[in-house]
């Protein structure tokens, strides 16, 4: 019989429809129940307290594993993110992927794993990220300054190249290397070669002279 069982948490939906089909009787037919119902009672009472107290010990165990678990999730990823910038003291252009994977590790933790997560070292992930960014702008801009200059370079030198000495059939030309020169901004300036320049402006006084020299000739 269900009611000689020991108390248990696997007999409680057995001992639940006993006790449902005896609430089920009218009061006559109750009467004729030779079993112990108290008895009946305390058996399930006794076998809920026991299925309850099993899960309420299962779900502590997990969440102690959880626990366990999001804890070494945020040393594994404190960790990872300490490798990346220990050996970053400034934020360069070439460290923008390692940072950025740093920034990455972070984001990608969920609720449980960030309240185990000392964030303070983000505040120099960010930092560092910051410095990077915009020495990748500067090399944008050093890279496009450098190319304007080279293309300005390359009319220069292709116009002088070809006079040994300015005359003033060479004005034109050289006015034209001095306008590839002019429309440089400051910064595009300092990446040509002051020689070249300096060559430049020879060959334009020599043109020059040669020019007044000819216009004095003419007057004579």
């Amino acid at each position: 019989k269900v009611i000689d069982l020991e108390a248990n948490k696997d007999i409680v939906e057995r001992l639940k429809s006993v006790v449902d089909a005896y609430s089920s009787l009218e009061e006559r037919q109750k009467q004729y129940v030779k079993s112990d119902i108290d008895k009946l009672n305390q058996l399930y009472k006794k076998s809920v307290e026991l299925k309850d107290e099993f899960y309420r010990k299962l779900q502590e165990e997990q969440e102690r594993k959880q626990k366990e678990q999001d804890q070494a999730d945020a040393n594994k990823a404190y960790t990872s993110i300490q490798a990346i910038i220990s050996s970053i003291s400034v934020g360069k252009a070439k460290d923008l992927d390692n940072l950025n994977q740093a920034k990455s590790i972070y984001k990608n933790l969920n609720g449980r794993v960030l309240q185990y997560f000392d964030s303070s070292i983000m505040d120099k992930v960010d930092n560092l990220l910051e410095q990077a960014e915009k020495d990748h702008e500067l090399q944008l801009k050093i890279a496009k300054d450098k190319k304007a200059a080279a293309a300005a370079v390359g009319i220069i030198t292709g116009i002088i190249g070809c006079i040994y000495q300015g005359k003033e059939r060479h004005l034109s030309d050289l006015e034209q290397a001095q306008d590839a020169y002019d429309d440089l901004n400051s910064d595009e300036k300092q990446y040509v070669d002051s020689s070249i320049i300096s060559k430049l402006n020879e060959l334009i006084r020599e043109a020059k002279k040669d020019k007044e020299d000819n216009e004095e000739a003419e007057r004579r």
